[in-house]
């Protein structure tokens, strides 16, 4: 049962699953990139930050992540994926 959908707001899976949550009323938290602190790592500061309110909820937290089977087109997934394994989310990953 998915209890809520936590998205970076990112181009493609992150706002389908916004999308999907409005559709199935299922509550939806977006998080978008620290641009303001670091052009460069702001992407990445804010899967940090997904990852820590995924594991602190009251069952854990779980990752879903669709991404392509190209990793130079996915950059962020990848990273998203790294920082869930750190902090030992359950992961569902669908490479496309």
């Amino acid at each position: 049962v998915i209890e809520e959908v936590v998205s970076g707001d990112a181009d493609g899976p992150d706002r389908h699953g916004a999308r999907w949550a409005r559709e199935n009323n299922v509550p939806c938290t977006v998080m978008k990139g620290k641009w303001e602190v670091s052009i460069r790592d702001g992407g990445m500061m804010r899967n940090v930050d997904m990852a820590v309110y995924a594991q602190t909820g009251p069952k854990g937290g779980a990752l879903i992540v669709v991404r392509a089977e190209d990793t130079k087109r996915c950059k962020g997934s990848l990273h998203m994926l790294k920082v869930a394994k750190n902090f030992k989310l359950k992961i569902f990953e669908f490479v496309v």
